[in-house]
């Protein structure tokens, strides 16, 4: 049996499949051109074919959302896809269907980095229960908080990118100003 998990973002979406007996080898892996599809479900059916798992069974699908996640849908904040867990069960005959914010994905693979892979803000002691941040911009800004409760981590999703900015002093007003010409220059 298969398990494929995919990160599905606004311009590429990538997905990767492996075999439920070893998880941590991949079988095979492509990434996509988002805005070619109309809707997920088409993009999922293209890796599938491409992958040589159409005759597999499906035993989980997890995937990496930009937006909202609620309940068994969720809703895209770049592309107008709308993603139904139930939608994919019938469709793909999967068991278990997964999904999780994008970042909430990335708060989730912080212990996995190396020491090269990180850069330090804050020159206190590390601890193991200290609180982390992903953030992240591609096709718009996001933010997930990692926090360990004694018993567990838990990755925590908010969509940072749609929050207002309302600078209160003059170093942050320096900030917009930056912000500000740098975005006149790009667009």
């Amino acid at each position: 049996m298969n398990i494929i998990a995919a990160d599905a973002a606004g311009t590429q979406t990538r997905f990767l499949v492996a075999d439920t007996d070893k998880p941590d080898e991949v079988l095979y892996e492509a990434r996509y051109n988002s805005h070619e599809f109309d809707s997920f479900e088409p993009l999922l059916h293209t890796f599938i074919e491409g992958s040589g798992s159409k005759n597999r069974s499906l035993a989980a699908l997890s995937l990496a959302l930009p937006g909202v996640v609620k309940d068994n849908k969720a809703s895209l904040a770049i592309l107008p896809w709308s993603i139904s867990k139930q939608v994919l069960r019938d469709q793909f005959g999967v068991e278990q269907v997964h999904f999780m914010n994008d970042f909430q994905a990335s708060a989730l693979g912080i212990p996995h980095l190396k020491q090269e892979d990180l850069i330090c803000l804050n020159q206190r002691k590390h601890k193991r229960d200290a609180t982390r941040v992903a953030v992240g911009s591609g096709t718009g800004q996001g933010v997930s908080w990692m926090l360990y409760d004694g018993f567990a981590t838990r990755a925590c999703s908010t969509e940072g990118g749609h929050v207002d900015f309302a600078p209160v002093d003059e170093t942050r007003i320096d900030l917009l100003s930056f912000f500000s010409s740098v975005m006149v220059r790009v667009i």
